[in-house]
């Protein structure tokens, strides 16, 4: 049996770092390269091109990402594959991405009025060029969610109900790739929303909503992941978990913020900008994203999720 639908929660107790050994060297398959779809958590710079460098537009993002450094994809991608160097990176996500603009619309920019493409439209254009080979020797990243729950919520849908249909068209977007010929996937869940600085500080009423939204969706995404397709290799990547327990760790460490952000001011939720003086004592770098070293913890705990995955593959 190939599927293999591994907690991260597991991984890490069951897994640890190996000492001495290369990042792969637990890993079935050494991947190609590592394929990415998803929104601005993943988003290497495609939105700031998009919008001919305007957005994010303040000078403390990281190259366009909506980070102070790299994102997590970048950081997994130089841990993995065939060589030293890592595997190459085809990044298609797009900040303020859905997972399918037909059942809402995603929006970038400092009001969220640029339309940007979903998922499923990255997935689209990634097929028309994709080669057969690169396909199946590829990781495929199929990550999104959390702006379907900040364009979404509030409307005909409860927050379970949102999650539900919302993680459904992820599993579809995968098995998407998986009919093209795609058999490696690494599908994460949208963080815990409610822990991010637009619900502690500015939102705190959104918290029950997007709580409920997150714990759906990784539900959802554990007990129908199978759907992907039968002779697919599946790992999902549980993010609840992963920011619960890094913002638990963190917590307990003089001088570290967990709640608050690092750079305030850019979405107009205050009236002035203020920049921390120093980010890696942040989990989050604005009032939506990481910081770059949240990042870092992020693309490990994946990798151990891989690692988790592959060891079970091969009991089987």
């Amino acid at each position: 049996m190939r599927f293999s639908n591994t907690l991260l929660a597991a991984a890490a107790l069951l897994f640890p770092a190996l000492v001495g050994a290369s990042p792969l060297s637990g890993l079935k398959h050494k991947f190609g390269q590592v394929v990415v779809v998803g929104d601005s958590l993943s988003d290497n710079g495609n939105v700031y091109r998009f919008t001919n460098h305007t957005w994010p537009a303040d000078p403390a993002y990281y190259k366009g990402r909506f980070s102070n450094g790299p994102v997590w994809v970048e950081y997994l991608a130089r841990d993995i594959g065939p060589h030293a160097g890592g595997a190459p990176l085809i990044d298609l996500a797009y900040g303020g991405a859905t997972v399918n603009n037909t059942r809402i619309q995603g929006y970038t920019g400092p009001n969220s009025t640029i339309p940007v493409p979903s998922v499923l439209d990255q997935i689209s254009a990634y097929l028309k060029t994709a080669k057969a080979g690169e396909v199946h020797s590829s990781l495929f990243v199929v990550t999104g969610g959390a702006n379907d729950a900040f364009f979404g919520l509030g409307g005909a849908y409860s927050p379970s109900e949102l999650a539900k249909l919302v993680a459904a068209d992820l599993i579809t977007a995968a098995h998407r790739l998986y009919k093209a010929g795609a058999r490696h996937f690494l599908i994460p869940s949208p963080p815990a929303l409610q822990t991010i600085p637009y619900a502690q500080d500015f939102s705190i009423s959104s918290q029950p909503s997007l709580k409920g939204f997150s714990d759906t969706f990784v539900s959802y995404l554990r007990a129908n992941a199978i759907k992907v397709g039968k002779e697919a290799t599946v790992t999902i990547f549980d993010q609840v978990k992963a920011f619960d327990s890094y913002i638990s760790e963190k917590s307990k460490r003089k001088g570290w913020h967990v709640k608050d952000a690092c750079l305030v001011g850019v979405y107009g939720e205050t009236k002035t900008r203020t920049l921390c003086a120093d980010p890696d004592k942040f989990v989050f770098w604005d009032i939506y994203h990481p910081t770059t070293k949240t990042h870092r913890y992020l693309a490990r705990r994946a990798l151990k999720a891989l690692h988790h995955n592959a060891l079970s593959e091969h009991k089987h």
